[in-house]
C-alpha cells in the first residue's frame, strides 16, 4: 500500500485512466459482451474516477496547507 498522499494521487490517476481507456476499448469492439460486463466495468471506471477526485482534492489541500504553514 502505498502511503504517501502523492503516491496514493499517482496511482489513483493512472488506475482511473486505465479504466477509462478500457471502457472506451470495450465499446469499441465488435465482439458482443454481455450486459452484466459491460455494468459492472462502467461502475467500476465510476468508482475509480470518484475515488481519484477524492484523492486530489485530499492532495491539493494538503499542499495548499503545507504552503501555509513554510
Amino acid at each position: 500500500m502505498v502511503k504517501s498522499l502523492k503516491g496514493q494521487f499517482i496511482l489513483s490517476c493512472f488506475t482511473s485512466s486505465m479504466f477509462t481507456i478500457y471502457i472506451f476499448m470495450l465499446f469499441n469492439t465488435p465482439i458482443q459482451i454481455d450486459n452484466v460486463q459491460v455494468n459492472i466495468w462502467i461502475f467500476a471506471a465510476l468508482a475509480a474516477v470518484f475515488n481519484l477526485g477524492v484523492q486530489s482534492q485530499r492532495y491539493f489541500q494538503s499542499k495548499k496547507q503545507y504552503g501555509r504553514n513554510k
